[in-house]
């Protein structure tokens, strides 16, 4: 049996004082992929990104996610929002 993987990336803007922590984006990530999959106690796997600004792909946590993504180990990436991922 292939496992694929429901990644969860976060990454907390370094810019804003007020900025969405990583444990309430990760929270809201997790009920949507428990939304999507009420029966599939499939595993997952939290990349979070510490101060990284959304302009640069110069991430360690989005190339193992990208590599992940190329070895085809992921059902679904889910976001806070889509400028965590990239601007």
């Amino acid at each position: 049996m292939n496992t694929k993987y429901d990644i969860i990336y976060t990454r907390q803007s370094i810019y804003k004082a007020n900025s969405i922590s990583h444990n309430t984006q990760r929270e809201q990530c997790e009920a949507m992929i428990k939304k999507n999959y009420p029966n599939d106690a499939n595993v997952l796997v939290i990349q979070e990104e510490k101060n990284k600004g959304g302009a640069t792909l110069d991430r360690p946590e989005l190339h193992r996610l990208r590599k992940l993504v190329k070895a085809d180990k992921v059902r679904s990436v889910t976001a806070y929002k889509l400028d965590r991922i990239s601007r």
